[in-house]
C-alpha cells in the first residue's frame, strides 16, 4: 500500500526533481528488494542457530528504530519544507 506513495515523493523533493526521479525510485526499489530478501533470511538463520525468533526480530526492530531516529534527525536538521 505504501509503495506507490513512496515512489511519488522523489519528484517533489528539492534537488531531485524530474531529472533524477528514475534514479531515486531505483534506489528505493533496490533497498526494498534487498530488505525483502535479507529480512526473512536473517530471521530464519538466527532461528536455526538459536532456536528462537527473538534475536532476528530484535535486529529487525533495532534497524527500524535506527531508520526512524535518522529520519527524525534529518527532519530536524533540514526542516519540514
Amino acid at each position: 500500500g505504501l509503495s506507490p506513495l513512496i515512489r511519488a515523493i522523489p519528484p517533489e523533493l528539492e534537488g531531485i526533481g524530474a531529472r533524477l526521479t528514475g534514479t531515486a525510485v531505483g534506489f528505493i526499489f533496490a533497498v526494498g528488494e534487498i530488505g525483502g530478501f535479507l529480512g526473512p533470511v536473517l530471521v530464519g538463520t538466527l532461528h536455526d542457530l538459536t532456536g528462537s525468533y527473538a534475536p532476528g526480530l530484535g535486529i529487525l526492530a533495532t534497524g527500524g528504530l535506527v531508520v526512524a531516529v535518522a529520519g527524525g534527525v534529518l527532519r530536524f536538521r533540514y526542516g519540514d519544507s
